[in-house]
């Protein structure tokens, strides 16, 4: 057996031999890291992703009701409002009612703060699966929107029917 020389440097041989009586402590690992990770790849389940969007527009009578807002920081504040909208627990419950679920499935509903854009992500072990997800969500933000809209424009046309019937009777009283 070869004796190192501890009192200087090592030198190639010197690490040869090392590597020689240790080769199990290199190799090993070496291969078993790799081999565990496949093993541990192959045995879990796939996982599949789909992705609904929807365009956030206002209608032709809302605009012209409510006007159309271009500051920057408004439209920020509403594309956050209309996020906090299709999380609500409303929405996920509705969402949970039509899948015959006990919960909603888990997601993200996520926005793109240079479009007017929000994307419903949602996983599932399969594709279909997740593409229901995806678009029921998407379709139940959809309803609640629209249903949320048309009792905002029912609102307003009460508002402007009242206060036309109200400047009707100030006519009649400035022309009586």
């Amino acid at each position: 057996m070869q004796q190192l020389d501890l009192a200087g440097e090592l030198e190639l041989r010197d690490y040869i031999a090392i590597l020689r009586r240790r080769w199990a402590w290199v190799l090993v690992p070496v291969l078993l890291i790799p081999l565990l990770a496949a093993l541990m790849s192959m045995r879990q389940a796939d996982v599949y992703t789909a992705t609904s969007r929807v365009l956030l527009a206002n209608s032709a009578a809302q605009d012209a009701i409510q006007g159309e807002n271009n500051n920057f920081f408004a439209t920020n504040r509403s594309l956050a409002n209309e996020i906090n909208l299709a999380n609500s627990d409303a929405t996920g419950a509705e969402v949970a009612e039509r899948l015959g679920l006990d919960s909603a499935p888990g997601g993200s509903i996520t926005a793109n703060e240079d479009s007017d854009v929000i994307d419903f992500t949602f996983s599932a072990g399969t594709p279909e699966e997740a593409a229901l997800y995806a678009n029921t969500w998407a379709e139940v933000y959809v309803d609640v929107k629209q249903s949320t809209a048309q009792s905002s424009l029912d609102g307003t046309v009460d508002q402007l029917e009242e206060t036309l019937t109200e400047l009707r009777a100030e006519r009649s009283d400035i022309r009586a």
